[in-house]
C-alpha cells in the first residue's frame, strides 16, 4: 500500500494492476499533478474487491494475476452507494474491450501504449468536483 503525504484534501485511488512498473509510472504521473490522499494498489480481483473506500477514482486494468478488470468493474457498478469514476486502463486496446468497458460503467478507457500521459487530464475534473 502507499500513501503519499498530503497536507491537503486529496483523491482516493484503487489502482488495480498486476504490472509494479505500471503501478510506479502511474503513481508517479497522478502525484505530480494531482492531489491525491491515499492509493491503495492490488494485483487481483478479490483484494480489489475487498480494499476498504470508499473511492473517489479506480484505475483498472483488464488482465490481473488473478480475475478480471471487467469482473471488478461490474460488482463494484452493483454496489450501493456513491460510484468512484472508472478508468480502464489497459493494453487490450480493441474496439470490443472498449465497448464492453462502457456497457458495465467504466467512464473512460485509455490504452497504455497511446494514451497513458492522458490519464491525469482524464482525472483532473474528478479532483475539481470532489474539492470545489
Amino acid at each position: 500500500m502507499h500513501e503519499p503525504a498530503a497536507t491537503t484534501p486529496g483523491l482516493r485511488l484503487l489502482l488495480v494492476e498486476d504490472s509494479d512498473t505500471i503501478v510506479d509510472r502511474v503513481l508517479e504521473l497522478l502525484e505530480r499533478q494531482l492531489p491525491i490522499e491515499h492509493v491503495a494498489a492490488v494485483d487481483n480481483e478479490s483484494d480489489a474487491l475487498s480494499a476498504e473506500g470508499p473511492w473517489d477514482v479506480v484505475i483498472l486494468d483488464v488482465g490481473l494475476k488473478e480475475g478480471s478488470g471487467f469482473a471488478v468493474l461490474r460488482t463494484l457498478r452493483r454496489r450501493p452507494g456513491p460510484q468512484p469514476f472508472v478508468v480502464m486502463l489497459t493494453n487490450y486496446g480493441r474496439p470490443e474491450f472498449r465497448a464492453l468497458a462502457s456497457s458495465f460503467g467504466a467512464q473512460e478507457f485509455l490504452n497504455k501504449t497511446t494514451d497513458f500521459d492522458r490519464l491525469p487530464d482524464v482525472l483532473r475534473p474528478v479532483a475539481l468536483r470532489r474539492f470545489h
